[in-house]
């Protein structure tokens, strides 16, 4: 079982960080210019690929907030995990972990606003639906940090780095679904919704999750 877990975590990691580098390409736009859209290719995916373009141009500090914000914390997220880390070195899970909320912090705010723009109705709410709940499962997990709760908090941090890792599975899940002859528009609309609702599901199920928010979290 430790096996296994230690392979997932890898496995977790190494789409994580390619997932990661790849979207710093969107910083590198801010010198060189959005790339040309190729006029055929944009064809063929409905005007998905020149929507990103416009996207790019008309909300490009809102678009950037949540892709930088979206990119630290997917690439830093596995590593709050590591129990060696956390156990053997925490401080750096001190630090990374104010990176890491300040990250889901401006990525959420970003994915909020951004997703008022999103590639089609469906996909705007399924976009802003995962923002939303980005940023409620972060508020939770500091919460319980500040009250000292640190099982609750890593319950949180879980859940909410299993919607972070939404940016990994909607890229797969886009491919396969666009593989096997959907349209651009018709897989985007689902994957907004894939890509993080199973991801929760699996998460909550990994941990065998319960959470008393009337003792937990009342106001007092």
């Amino acid at each position: 079982m430790m096996k296994y877990k230690k392979l997932l975590w890898w496995l977790v990691c190494i789409l994580s960080l390619s997932i990661s580098l790849w979207s710093i390409r969107f910083i590198v736009y801010l010198s060189t210019g959005y790339p040309e859209i190729n006029g055929i290719a944009d064809k063929y995916t409905g005007g998905f690929l020149s929507h990103f373009k416009i996207l790019f141009d008309d909300h490009k500090s809102w678009f950037l907030t949540h892709v930088i914000g979206g990119l630290l914390a997917l690439g830093i997220g596995p590593f709050q995990f590591s129990r060696q880390i956390r156990i053997k070195k925490p401080m750096i899970h001190k630090g990374l972990g104010f990176i890491y909320i300040s990250s889901v912090l401006a990525g959420g705010i970003g994915g909020v606003m951004v997703g008022f723009h999103a590639f089609g109705d469906l996909a705007r709410v399924g976009f802003i639906t995962l923002a939303v709940l980005w940023l409620t499962t972060l508020y939770f997990s500091v919460y319980s940090l500040i009250k000292k709760d640190f099982v609750q908090h890593e319950n949180w941090m879980f859940l909410n780095f299993a919607l972070t890792f939404a940016s990994v599975t909607l890229r797969l899940e886009l491919g396969i679904l666009m593989g096997i002859g959907l349209s651009a528009y018709t897989a985007y609309q689902i994957v907004s919704w894939l890509c993080w609702i199973p991801n929760l599901i699996i998460a909550i199920q990994l941990k065998g999750l319960s959470f008393n928010f009337q003792k937990r979290y009342a106001v007092s």
